[in-house]
């Protein structure tokens, strides 16, 4: 009886999911997050840019909302084109569209809903196991059925690429480590581009690709015996990220936003927490001079054409290793401040216009979205949530006896957790929401093991209980 419930409650999970990711990328009025101007590192690549009905520049934000005015004009910007595997959208759509003409912005949104619902649709015919298939499921549904998330499906933003990249590796490793499942040509091509998507859409997660590569080939190589699955992960891990990471170290653009970076790392988020932020500019490399940085953030007024610290570019994140050693506040205060200001999707308007948000789409997919639950958090317990995260991670093992389990709760523990320390000392506290918006993929991962496991076990003493009954009876 139970595997006949659970794969109708698992069918309607999924239709449930299609129906939310459809109301959102197909709205009219357009649902999706305002343009903070990063569209313009996707515009430059290949040539679709906003034709603005007030006569402003192409290249101008829109923070007051989404707005369906792209037109492919072709022109392209080297200078400005940043490296993405979400490129490839823009790239195929230019293909099929003429010069001059318009291209709406929820093609963008169905492109990628396409490649996410039929990767997880083969995901899905990669399992026997009822269990497995009910876990990516629901977290599927959690994720991906969230206006967090759907908000950046319609935008010209990479993020729903590393997205979907992060959320197909993960359920890539948990079947791989399943022993119910074999390494099929389907789920091996499906982790594959998982990997890709990880790797090759964002700087800030390439190096998470590479370690969930290397997790991809030790399974396969130490659990499942394959030798030349262990290779192909072995060797995706490391030419994805590092090919990528030089394309984007190598683009003009990029010499910006690393200093940018760096400002709002260093003198934005780690060195105001120290205990004296002056030695501890020394520890890591910075000379006096630069002290007048000290609390900005490159957004600051001034601080973008301010050249006078030209040093703060050959500071390593590593040198932050000896500093959180010295001095743990540096490690801890921003952390806190970070978890205190990562409330959940961007600061921006998401709906074309003020009535899409009280459109039956809007309200349908925000009300029975995870995220509406967690922002009525206070401020302890969401920081609380990263805190469980760790926890639930560190605990794996003594929660659940099977692998998969143990391995899933693992990785989205880790997930979240990099999300956040990579976001908060890769690019500082501005713009954290975005930046660590993973944070609520590995999270939910995590709880969509544990509703599984509880439900399993709920099931598994009803059915003892029935059993000692007819015993007794008999």
């Amino acid at each position: 009886m139970l595997p006949r419930i659970s794969k109708t409650v698992i069918a309607a999970l999924f239709a449930f999911f299609l129906l939310k990711i459809f109301a959102v990328v197909t709205a009219s009025p357009v649902i999706g997050y305002a343009n903070s101007w990063d569209f313009a590192r996707e515009e430059a690549c290949f040539g679709i840019w906003p034709k603005y009905p007030d006569g402003r520049s192409k290249m101008d934000a829109n923070p007051a909302g989404p707005t369906n005015v792209l037109i492919r004009d072709g022109e392209t910007n080297g200078f400005l084109c940043l490296p993405s595997a979400d490129n490839v959208f823009g790239h195929l759509i230019g293909y099929v569209r003429p010069i001059g003409t318009h291209v709406d912005l929820r093609v963008f949104g169905l492109m990628r809903a396409a490649v996410l619902i039929l990767s997880v649709g083969v995901l899905l015919t990669c399992t026997v196991r009822v269990r497995n298939r009910a876990i990516i499921a629901i977290s599927l549904l959690g994720i991906f059925g969230d206006i967090t998330y759907l908000g950046f499906f319609n935008t010209l933003y990479s993020d729903t690429s590393v997205q979907i990249g992060a959320y197909l590796s993960a359920m890539g490793v948990f079947l791989f480590s399943s022993r119910y499942e074999r390494l099929s040509v389907r789920l091996v091509s499906v982790s594959l581009i998982g990997l890709f998507l990880l790797g090759a859409t964002k700087l800030q997660y390439a190096p998470l690709a590479f370690l969930a590569g290397l997790l991809f080939a030790g399974i396969a190589l130490f659990v499942k015996r394959s030798l030349r699955v262990a290779v192909v992960f072995l060797v995706a891990a490391i030419a994805v990220p590092l090919t990528f990471s030089m394309a984007v170290i190598n683009a003009p653009v990029s010499s910006d936003m690393r200093r940018a970076n760096a400002i709002d790392t260093f003198m934005g988020a780690v060195l105001p927490s120290a205990s004296d932020p002056r030695a501890a500019m020394g520890k890591i490399g910075l000379p006096e001079h630069c002290a007048h940085l000290l609390g900005k953030t490159f957004y600051d007024p001034g601080v973008a054409q301010d050249g006078t610290c030209p040093e703060i570019l050959k500071v390593s994140r590593g040198a932050l290793l000896l500093l959180f050693v010295s001095d743990p506040n540096t490690l801890l205060q921003p952390v806190v401040a970070a978890t205190k200001k990562l409330y959940l999707g961007m600061a921006y308007s998401d709906t074309e216009n003020p009535d899409g948000k009280t459109g039956r789409r809007y309200r349908l997919v925000t009300l029975t979205s995870v995220s509406t639950a967690l922002k009525g958090l206070s401020e302890f317990a969401f920081q609380m949530l990263f805190v469980i995260s760790a926890a639930l991670a560190a605990c794996a093992p003594f929660l659940f006896r099977d692998r998969e389990s143990v391995v899933l709760l693992v990785v989205g523990g880790g997930i979240s957790i990099y999300a956040v320390l990579s976001s908060v000392f890769g690019d500082g506290l501005f713009d954290i929401q975005k930046h660590a918006a993973l944070f609520l993929l590995g999270f939910v991962i995590q709880w969509s093991v544990l509703l599984c496991g509880f439900i399993a076990f709920a099931w598994r003493r009803r059915e003892e209980a029935i059993e000692q009954r007819s015993v007794s009876n008999g």
